[in-house]
């Protein structure tokens, strides 16, 4: 047994005896078990009104509050009431047990060497080592495998900058609800951010004649399609949405929406077999190009905005010129299947497809050549998408997965795992810190990318969520669409680690 510090040892089926002690407590370290499919274990420490109580004896088991009562009682030389110590673990089992607490592995208040593991078909305890002790409130059953993460001796009595959100629960928010945006289930939606030219008033009588300066402002528009033949932009301040254009001209569902980069032209597919190119700011349409008798899915648009991309029933892929409006180039996925997703690198290099059998192809761009064929996936690929650097790509399948590539070599970098069923959408931040998930389970999931681990999980919409995206402009905002008809925006916080 090291001093100074903590370790999880096995707690077993026998009995244990007690230990005497004459230490100082100086703070309860309150442990939570990790659920399935939930967030990872979180740490809360709470200083103790009297840093001078101690105690003469002490139950190893810890493993309800009243052994806390009953230790109280040998010992009352601090004069501090048991009702106050009863009050303080009631309120800790009430914030875990709902919940509502979750931490960031890796805000842990264990020092680095003294965390150690068991087999994983035991439990674990929390166990006091030197002048601090844990509570356990539950054991670990079925994941006495995980190591707690590690942290510095002198950090114990400090909360990590992740873990304050999560006990106060102020900053991951539903921001705005916009109910029954459209009449029926939305499937697709896109940020734009078109400059404008940005008014100012005269600074004097003399000056009246010349009321614009060079300088632009940014809006944010959001841009969704629906079942109900509609694409619909709608303008973002200060977390409202007002709808600015309504846009028809699809005999079926749409599918799919994209925005150019410079915000000014979107672009949208129908079940009608139709591609539409759209003014984002006056909202009159600019072409309809011609695709001829091929199913398309989902768009998108090259970095340079000089193309459309979309994927076909014949798995293959094709490239639209945005000022011909005529097909330039196919790349071709050997005989592959329907293509239901499809994404370009930001760098230009890359085009990624993900088909109904799911494989996934990503595609040399300049040679129009398949690159790299991934077999990650044995159900639809709904989504994927590159991160801002375009080193991987995160791809999302009904299998309830989501795995990330490393582009270059094709290697699996990760697989996560948390949604009960399909994962529609995922979509990064533009940091490219966070990605987004949204899934059949009616769920919104943040994680992590370094750590590959939930973050939160919106449960804001009451049908299966088909798109997430965030803000191109902002890490902390992002927006989801759902067969219940809503548009949700989200606030999430920024981290600088």
């Amino acid at each position: 047994m090291l001093h100074g510090g903590y370790r999880l040892r096995h707690s077993g089926f026998r009995s244990r005896k007690r230990r005497n002690a004459r230490r100082s407590y100086r703070s309860f370290t309150t442990t939570c078990s990790p659920r399935k499919h939930r967030d990872p274990p979180s740490v809360l420490i709470i200083p103790v009104i009297n840093s001078n109580w101690t105690t003469k004896s002490r139950d190893k088991d810890q493993n309800s509050v009243n052994s806390v009562e009953e230790r109280m009682r040998a010992n009352r030389t601090s004069g501090i009431p048991v009702t106050v110590v009863v009050s303080v673990c009631a309120l800790m089992l009430l914030f875990f047990a709902s919940g509502t607490v979750h931490a960031k592995r890796g805000c842990s208040a264990f020092p680095e060497n003294e965390a150690t593991s068991g087999d994983k078909n035991q439990e674990l305890d929390v166990v006091r080592l030197s002048n601090e002790f844990a509570i356990p409130l539950q054991k670990f059953g079925g994941q006495a495998e995980m190591i707690l993460p590690q942290t510095r001796r002198q950090d114990t009595s400090k909360f990590d900058p992740y873990t304050l959100p999560f006990i106060f629960g102020q900053w991951y928010s539903l921001i705005n609800k916009t109910e029954n945006a459209h009449e029926d289930s939305i499937w697709t939606c896109a940020w734009g951010c078109p400059k404008k030219k940005k008014e100012t008033q005269p600074d004097n009588e003399d000056s009246r004649d010349s009321m614009r300066s060079n300088d632009e402002e940014t809006v944010e528009y959001i841009v969704t399609g629906s079942v109900d033949d509609t694409v619909k932009v709608w303008e973002h301040r200060e977390k409202t949405l007002q709808l600015k254009h309504k846009l028809t001209g699809h005999s079926l569902g749409v599918v799919s929406v994209a925005v150019s980069s410079d915000g000014s032209k979107c672009a949208s597919s129908s079940l009608d077999s139709s591609l539409k190119l759209w003014d984002l700011e006056t909202g009159e349409k600019i072409s309809s190009i011609e695709v001829g008798p091929v199913d398309i899915w989902t768009v998108v648009f090259s970095p340079d905005d000089k193309f459309i991309v979309s994927g076909s029933h014949s798995g293959k892929i094709h490239l639209y010129g945005t000022e011909s409006g005529k097909q330039e180039q196919t790349l071709d996925t050997r005989g592959g299947k329907f293509t239901l997703s499809v994404a370009y690198s930001p760098d230009g290099k890359y085009i990624a497809s993900g088909a109904i059998d799911g494989i996934i192809n990503i595609f040399d761009v300049t040679y129009g050549k398949v690159l790299r064929t991934l077999e990650g996936h044995a159900m639809p690929i709904r989504s994927l998408c590159f991160s801002p650097d375009s080193q991987l790509l995160l791809t999302a399948s009904d299998d309830g997965h989501m795995k990330l590539y490393d582009v270059k070599d094709a290697n699996l970098a990760g697989t996560m795992s948390g949604h009960a069923s399909w994962v529609l959408g995922v979509a990064f931040s533009p940091d490219g810190q966070k990605f987004a998930s949204s899934s059949s389970d009616h769920t919104v999931k943040i994680w992590e990318l370094a750590q590959r681990q939930c973050l939160h999980t919106f449960n804001e919409h009451n049908d299966q969520v088909w798109a997430v995206k965030y803000s191109p402009q902002r890490n902390n905002i992002l927006a989801s669409v759902s067969e219940d008809k809503c548009i949700n925006l989200y606030e999430c916080p920024i981290y600088d680690k």
